[in-house]
């Protein structure tokens, strides 16, 4: 079954754009891989969501827009975290907030 999640708090990053006028509002949840490390992913919270930003602010709104592309970015999110985290404890990543103008 699905491991244990910690959700960062919302999110609001401008894209990559010339007018920057645009921006992503998102919510990410990381799944777990097991209840013993949930407390060592909590206080890695603020790096964690530091790589987030990151990784989000280089899009632009046409990626964005096209229909992989959340697939795309929870990968990255998921391989960048499980970098900054020098371990695999974080088994999958979500949006539960995903919204884009």
């Amino acid at each position: 079954g699905p491991g244990p999640m910690v959700k960062l708090t919302p999110l609001v990053i401008n894209l990559n754009e010339a007018s920057g006028r645009h921006y992503i509002k998102t919510t990410i949840v990381f799944e777990i891989g097991q209840k013993e490390w949930v407390e060592e992913v909590e206080k890695r919270i603020p790096s964690l969501a530091d790589m987030v930003i990151s990784t989000l602010c280089d899009r632009r709104l046409e990626d964005l827009k096209r229909p992989q592309s959340r697939e795309e970015i929870k990968k990255e999110i998921l391989a960048r975290a499980q970098k900054t985290l020098q371990s695999p404890k974080i088994k999958q990543v979500y949006f539960d907030e995903f919204l884009f103008q």
